[in-house]
């Protein structure tokens, strides 16, 4: 599986003037898993499950879980899970 997302990888950049275009990080997550967990009243985690089996998590938090709106908590987890996905992808065009 690791070799046919190195291939995609670097398929991707191929196509995009040497630059890992960020439709491709959307396809992978669109074609994982995400799921929403709360650590803490005031902390939620986003983990990303990708089909190749990498996984990476992002972290939302509020100061005071009275003001925690959980459309808008989980929306930043994606979101900073989504940015660690850069370095997952950018360690496999490497290798």
């Amino acid at each position: 599986m690791l070799s046919t997302l190195h291939s995609d990888v670097l398929a991707a950049v191929a196509t995009n003037g040497g630059k890992l275009p960020y439709s491709f990080i959307e396809s992978q997550v669109a074609a994982g898993t995400v799921t929403y967990t709360h650590l803490t009243p005031n902390m939620r985690v986003c983990v990303i499950h990708l089909q190749s089996g990498h996984e990476v998590i992002g972290v939302a938090q509020v100061l005071d879980a009275a003001n925690d709106v959980e459309e808008i908590g989980n929306d930043v987890a994606l979101a900073n899970a989504t940015d660690e996905l850069w370095k997952v992808f950018g360690a496999i065009a490497l290798a």
